[in-house]
């Protein structure tokens, strides 16, 4: 029982770097280097509007089960566990699709000034 109390009273290491890198960045897009909507995502953010975004390819940088651990944690705070997901001022706007529409609009790159993250 202990054990499960400490599973779920203090976040993982991963969640909590998580939760750093996006506290202390105007921009973060966590991702999966084989994904098309992360690819769209940082297509729009990185090439055309030259954002500066702290981009986690989580594939790449962590181990399945803190891939996992972290998108279960973006479930439950996000609303949606696939990637990417995509943190402006701290606050999630959504994945790839999202960053489009947003950018369609014209409202990305207001978002981005604001977040200190255009270069």
């Amino acid at each position: 029982m202990a054990f499960l109390r400490r599973l779920f009273s203090s976040a993982s290491p991963v969640v909590e770097n998580a939760d750093k890198l996006i506290q202390s960045h105007g921009c973060v897009v966590f991702s999966k280097s084989t994904c098309p909507f992360c690819d769209m995502a940082k297509s729009v953010l990185l090439n055309e509007l030259k954002a500066k975004c702290h981009v986690m390819e989580m594939d790449k940088e962590l181990k399945p089960d803190d891939m996992s651990t972290l998108q279960d944690h973006f479930l439950q705070t996000t609303g949606a566990r696939s990637v990417p997901r995509v943190f402006i001022s701290a606050k999630c706007i959504g994945g790839g699709s999202d960053v489009a529409a947003l950018h369609g609009k014209g409202e990305l790159k207001a978002m981005l000034e604001k977040a200190g993250a255009i270069e």
